[in-house]
C-alpha cells in the first residue's frame, strides 16, 4: 500500500524522503538567491527594453520591457522547477526507482535556466539599444554545462533507490469456453496533475500575450492537445487481449492475449517510470496517471503497466482469459 503520512513511513523511507526534499529544496533556494543577486547587481544598468529571444544567427528578434523581463525570467527559472517538484511530490517521486534522476532533472533545470537568464541580463548591462544584440554560441553551452553538473551532483549525493514492491498475484475469474467476458474502464489523472497542466497552459498563454512572440501560440496549441492525450485513457480487456487509448485517440496500444505470459497487481508511483503519461523504461512500458495500484501485464521479458481504478477486476478477467486460452 502507498503510505502518505510521514509518521507511517519506515526509518529508511523517512531518510530517503528527507534527503530528496532537502537536496532539491536547497538547490532551488540557491538558484532563486543567485537570480535575485544578479538582478540586484545589474537592474540599474539594464536598458528599458531587454532582448529575450534570438534567431538562429544569434541576433536578437524578441524584446520585453525591463520589469516584465525580470519577472518573467524569475518565474520561468524558479517557478517552472518548483511546479515540477510539486507535481512529482504528489506522486511521492522519492519512492520511485528513478527518484535520483527525477531530483537531478528538477535541480539541473533550475540551474540551467538561472545560468541562461542570468547571462542574458549580465550581457545587456550598460547597453542603450539591444536591437542588434548578438548572442554568442558559448552563452548557451555553459548553461547546459551548469544544468548537467548540478544534476549529476544532486544524483551523486542522494541515497540509492528504495526497494520496489513485489507484484501481487491475482485470482483469475473462471471463464468457460462459451462465456463472452470483457472489462471496460477509464483512468484519469489526479487533480494535482490536472491543475498543474492547466497552470502550465495559463502561464504560457500569459507569457505569449506579454511577449508578443507569435510562435508561442504553437506551444499553447501543443499543450492543449497533450491534455487529452495524457490525462484520460480508455482501457478494454477482452478475448483479444488488452487495448488502451487516450481521449485524443493517440497515443494508443495493445497487448495481444497470445503475448500475455503473466498478470499481477503492483503499486506504482510516477517516479518509478520518470513521470506521468505514457512512459518507456528498460524492460517496461507504462501509462501512469497517479500513484496507487496498477495492472501489470508480463509479455515475455517486457512488462506493460497501467494505473486503473479497478485493477483487480481487470487483472482477474485478463488472467481468466489467458488461462482459458491455455497460455
Amino acid at each position: 500500500m502507498t503510505t502518505s503520512p510521514t509518521t507511517s513511513l519506515t526509518p529508511q523511507e523517512q531518510r530517503v524522503r528527507r534527503a530528496h526534499v532537502s537536496a532539491t529544496s536547497a538547490v532551488l533556494a540557491v538558484c532563486a538567491a543567485a537570480y535575485l543577486a544578479v538582478v540586484a547587481l545589474v537592474a540599474g544598468e539594464l536598458p528599458g527594453r531587454i532582448a529575450v529571444h534570438f534567431g538562429l544567427d544569434g541576433t536578437s528578434d524578441g524584446w520585453l520591457g525591463r520589469s516584465v523581463a525580470l519577472v518573467s525570467f524569475g518565474v520561468f527559472a524558479v517557478g517552472l522547477p518548483v511546479l515540477l517538484l510539486v507535481v512529482f511530490a504528489a506522486g511521492q517521486w522519492w519512492r520511485g526507482a528513478s527518484a535520483r534522476l527525477t531530483s537531478a532533472l528538477v535541480t539541473g533545470l533550475a540551474a540551467g535556466l538561472v545560468a541562461l537568464f542570468g547571462h542574458l541580463l549580465w550581457s545587456q548591462r550598460g547597453l542603450t539599444d539591444t536591437t542588434d544584440l548578438q548572442l554568442a554560441a558559448w552563452a548557451v553551452l555553459w548553461p547546459l554545462a551548469a544544468a548537467l553538473g548540478v544534476g549529476l551532483l544532486t544524483a551523486a549525493v542522494l541515497p540509492p533507490a528504495l526497494p520496489q514492491p513485489d507484484p501481487v498475484a491475482v485470482e483469475p475469474i473462471e471463464i468457460t469456453p462459451t462465456d463472452r467476458v470483457s472489462w471496460f474502464g477509464d483512468v484519469r489523472s489526479s487533480q494535482v496533475m490536472i491543475w498543474a497542466l492547466l497552470g502550465s497552459v495559463i502561464a504560457v498563454v500569459a507569457a505569449t500575450l506579454v511577449s508578443g512572440i507569435w510562435w508561442l501560440w504553437l506551444v499553447v496549441l501543443l499543450m492543449l492537445l497533450l491534455f487529452p492525450a495524457t490525462t484520460i485513457f480508455r482501457v478494454t480487456v477482452d478475448r483479444s487481449g488488452l487495448t488502451w487509448r487516450s481521449a485524443l485517440g493517440v497515443p494508443r496500444g495493445r497487448v495481444p492475449l497470445e503475448d500475455v505470459t503473466g498478470v499481477s497487481i503492483v503499486e506504482v508511483r510516477p517516479g518509478d517510470f520518470g513521470g506521468y503519461g505514457v512512459r518507456s523504461v528498460p524492460g517496461a512500458t507504462a501509462v501512469v496517471t497517479r500513484s496507487g495500484p496498477a495492472l501489470q501485464v508480463q509479455r515475455g521479458d517486457r512488462r506493460f503497466v497501467i494505473t486503473l481504478d479497478e485493477p483487480v477486476a481487470a487483472a482477474g478477467v485478463l488472467e481468466g482469459l489467458r488461462l482459458r486460452a491455455g497460455r
